[in-house]
């Protein structure tokens, strides 16, 4: 079940990725991610009380930690993106991402199967692969990109430690520490006017459509992870840049032999972990 879920999330992270980056296509990248940050918000507190559970101090604090770790993340990666650093930022990103996970898992006493252990061998490079969208100088923006990696890969450690007994209702809290920080970055720097929130039906419904995906895929992972190993659970989740790449490709747009070869193996690692 709990890698059931994990490929969920992979689907409903995938899937919302795809909408915010074509709906950033048609506004501002920063303005559609600040309305998702808002509807994810909102759809937290719609359906994390239909799933019982208790919101414990405990719950809250590693939920806000969580939450700024993620946000941190994204404002890392927003701007490497923004500084024409992609050929190394998504790449990285996306496996360090994958990694941290792991690493803490098995320190914490996790032990997968010598099966599940071969499909994360082949998890890695394949989401590099899948992310590695064109050719560039590894040490251009590697720092950067490691930040945004950590900030994603501490999101899934933090919110996986907060206690099962409260279900899903720690992805609450961690919004509410995400939106201030993404919100007060993008106005610090810039980045959106208040003319960038004009309302224009294609960027809103894409935008809720992206935040309502995203909530989803957490919620999918934190389910996930209360019923499975962190280290397995983060892996399956982190496959999701094959699932954008597929919609991507179905939406007209090229697609790399490393990026095809990279979904092979994503398969082939789905297949080891689910045995």
């Amino acid at each position: 079940m709990a890698a059931l879920l994990a490929v969920l999330s992979s689907l409903a992270w995938g899937t919302s990725d795809f909408m915010g980056g074509v709906t950033a296509q048609k506004a501002n990248a920063w303005t559609v991610v600040i309305i998702a940050q808002f509807v994810g918000l909102f759809a937290a507190l719609a359906l994390a009380p239909m799933f019982g559970g208790q919101l414990t101090w405990e719950a809250t604090g590693w939920g806000i930690i969580a939450g700024i770790s993620g946000a941190l993340g994204l404002v890392a990666l927003y701007h490497g993106l923004a500084t024409g650093r992609m050929a190394t930022v998504a790449p990285v990103a996306a496996l360090v991402g994958a990694a941290i996970p792991v690493v803490v898992g098995v320190v914490d006493g996790e032990r997968p199967s010598n099966l599940t252990w071969i499909g994360i061998a082949i998890a890695l490079p394949a989401i590099w692969l899948v992310a590695r969208e064109e050719s560039g100088n590894l040490r251009n923006g590697l720092t950067i990109a490691v930040a945004a990696g950590a900030g994603f890969g501490f999101f899934f450690v933090f919110i996986a430690s907060a206690p099962d007994s409260a279900n899903l209702w720690p992805l609450v809290p961690a919004r509410m520490g995400a939106v201030p920080v993404v919100l007060a970055t993008a106005l610090v720097t810039k980045q959106v006017t208040s003319n960038d929130f004009v309302f224009r039906r294609p960027v809103y419904l894409g935008a809720t459509l992206a935040g309502g995906g995203e909530m989803v895929a957490n919620m999918l992972f934190l389910a996930a992870v209360q019923r499975g190993l962190l280290s397995v659970v983060s892996v399956l989740a982190s496959l999701y840049p094959a699932v954008t790449v597929v919609l991507a490709r179905l939406n007209g747009e090229p697609v790399k032999r490393t990026q095809w070869a990279g979904m092979g193996l994503s398969l082939v690692a789905v297949a080891f972990i689910a045995l």
